[in-house]
């Protein structure tokens, strides 16, 4: 896969990954922004061609990828009538995409959801208070933007986070 991901980031293909064995079904759409050999970073397009925030998915939970289906081309007929897809975003220097990733979130106060455990699909959204080489501490936010104690995830854990997406989007709005 990591071949697949650095040959569709050279040619910023739009592409749909498939992640949920549960659900074959559902899938994220996106252009790949970065690779490495555990981690890719998707900008998000969601269903009306639009921006829909920054994915960063672990690499081994990736079962399928397509591209250049009919849903796909339409999207990307949606995408060049104007839609902005994504701004550039630089992620900081660190040990792993992930780790680089989060810190980008930390450092701009960004709300995130990290999904934990891809058997179960836990996710847990908030603000990144702390990111630690094997823990990081995240201020949740549930539901209705408020502020909802604070929890400690090992990163060995986390399958895929996410930010500026409609859901986060959302929290921040109901957050102020």
């Amino acid at each position: 896969m990591i071949r697949i991901l650095s040959q569709l980031l050279k040619e910023q293909t739009l592409c749909a990954v498939y992640t949920d064995p549960s659900d074959m079904g559902g899938f994220t759409v996106g252009i790949v922004k970065y690779v490495d050999s555990d981690w890719f970073v998707l900008a998000l397009v969601n269903p009306y061609g639009g921006f829909d925030g920054y994915k960063c998915i672990k690499i081994s939970s990736v079962m399928k990828i397509s591209c250049g289906d009919m849903y796909l081309n339409k999207l990307a007929i949606l995408i060049s009538d104007g839609n902005r897809v994504y701004d550039e975003f630089i992620l900081p220097s660190a040990k792993d995409l992930i780790s680089a990733f989060l810190y980008y979130c930390k450092e701009n106060k960004e709300i995130l959801t990290i999904e934990l455990l891809e058997d179960f699909r836990i996710g847990l959204s908030g603000r990144l208070a702390d990111v630690r080489h094997d823990i990081v501490s995240l201020n949740e936010i549930d539901r209705f933007g408020r502020e909802d104690g604070i929890s400690y995830i090992n990163t060995e854990d986390i399958c895929s986070a996410i930010f500026l997406s409609e859901d986060e989007t959302m929290l921040l709005k109901l957050n102020k």
